[in-house]
């Protein structure tokens, strides 16, 4: 008899929760329903704010600055690809320039533009029920800001190796120096096209046995009977090397008296009297040092023209110090510096045996030292510090770290070109590691 009572109970309560299920079914189909909506939205949203983010890069990373609203409307309708309509964008950008300080105001080390991307767009409901305010449209938005850091003006020194080596073959029907002066007009042309708030500035110093100044004045030889004219630049040549690597590193940055120079020959023609020996000078001064030096200017134009020029002349032996040092005199002439100071040095062997290691004697006195903190002290109105790259490019000469290179550039900042190719990709890894980047 309890059996049979208890089964009827168990019938019973049975059937009361297979009628609750039933009762539920339309309150678990409204949950469903709503949960599917919401995650439609919050999906949605998700990407939304993925294509805000996309579109803010994109119109930093953008050249040709065209019409940002419309430029980031169709980024944003690619990347949503549901949305309903046109997306609705407002791109509000704010600049920060060198010459308002607001650089220098915000602690930056370079000028920027914010890029702000406001958007919304009109999308689809996957569920309809209008008693839970399931609309079948509705809205969504999105917004992100991305900083484009502009480069900073630059100043670019290009110190060469004019020693004899260079004539040796750098390939295919070219001289290592060849090599060198080609790569070199490709990368200033390269140079021109970066955008900057300024001017970017170049020089050339080149160095063999010495460094040599040249100007424009000219030094024209009067004629000698059944001779003829001769005319040069004028040119001196220096020495930077002063009885010691101490005494030379303390007075880098003066200028020293030069060791020779083109003069005007002393002639009395009208006693039958030339001046031979300062025409022999000359001649031997031309010849030994072929090469010329490009002061720190903005012409780069002019610069390359210049440059195109190098032909297949050369010095003669190597003391990569004059360079460097003639670089370091150069740059603290300046009346000002721009906020980025490049050196490169292009070098095929190490510097004549006979001076030992002078260099690296040099280096451990100071020379890099002091030339890096002489121009971080110098006048720059544009941001608040000033930064210093330097880099060796080893052309077919794979560059010691004990030389003194690796204590004054770096280790990190050592390169090694096998050909022209080399050589560009280096001296641009140099020049653009700082110039330009974004921030979301």
């Amino acid at each position: 008899m309890s059996n049979k009572l208890s089964k009827t109970c168990g019938y019973k309560h049975r059937g009361a929760a297979g009628i609750i299920f039933i009762g539920l079914i339309p309150i678990l189909f409204l949950i469903l329903a709503f949960s599917i909506a919401m995650s439609q939205r919050l999906v949605t949203h998700v990407r939304m704010l993925e294509a805000s983010e996309v579109a803010s890069l994109a119109l930093a990373a953008d050249p040709k600055g065209d019409d940002a609203d419309d430029y980031a409307s169709k980024v944003i309708d690619r990347y949503l690809v549901d949305n309903q309509g046109k997306v609705n964008v407002d791109v509000n950008k704010k600049e920060c320039k060198l010459k308002t300080g607001c650089v220098r105001a915000s602690g930056e080390s370079a000028p920027y533009t914010d890029i702000s991307v406001t958007a919304s767009s009109q999308h689809e409901s996957w569920v309809t029920y209008e008693e839970i305010n399931l609309e079948s449209h509705f809205q969504v938005g999105g917004k992100s800001k991305a900083r484009k850091y502009l480069s900073n003006p630059m100043d670019i020194y290009l110190i060469v190796d004019f020693s004899s080596s260079m004539l040796l073959s750098g390939g295919p029907g070219k001289t290592r120096l060849k090599v060198v002066s080609d790569t070199i007009v490709r990368a200033l042309n390269e140079v021109k096209s970066f955008k900057v708030e300024g001017n970017n500035r170049v020089a050339l110093l080149g160095y063999s046995s010495a460094h040599v100044k040249e100007t424009d004045e000219k030094v024209i030889e009067p004629a000698i009977p059944g001779s003829p004219q001769k005319e040069y630049k004028k040119k001196y040549i220096y020495e930077f090397y002063r009885g010691s690597p101490t005494q030379t590193v303390r007075d880098m940055f003066n200028l020293p008296r030069p060791i020779k120079e083109i003069k005007e020959p002393k002639d009395t023609p009208l006693f039958g009297w030339y001046d031979w020996r300062t025409r022999q000078d000359n001649a031997n001064i031309d010849r030994e040092f072929p090469f010329f030096n490009i002061p720190l200017n903005t012409d780069i134009d002019g610069a390359i023209s210049k440059i195109k020029k190098i032909g297949n002349e050369s010095g003669t032996g190597t003391t990569s110090w004059n360079g460097i040092i003639a670089a370091a005199v150069e740059a603290n002439s300046a009346s000002f510096l721009n906020p980025e100071q490049v050196f490169i040095i292009f070098s095929d062997g190490i510097d004549q045996k006979k001076y030992g290691n002078r260099l690296k004697q040099l280096v451990d006195r100071g020379l890099c030292r002091r030339l890096k903190s002489q121009l971080q002290n110098k006048r720059n109105n544009l941001t608040k510090e000033i930064k210093i790259k330097m880099g060796v490019i080893g052309v077919n000469y794979v560059v010691r770290k004990q030389d003194g290179f690796g204590d004054c550039v770096g280790p990190a900042n050592i390169y090694h070109a096998k050909n022209g190719d080399d050589v560009y990709k280096h001296m641009i890894n140099i020049i653009k590691e700082e110039t330009g980047r974004l921030r979301n």
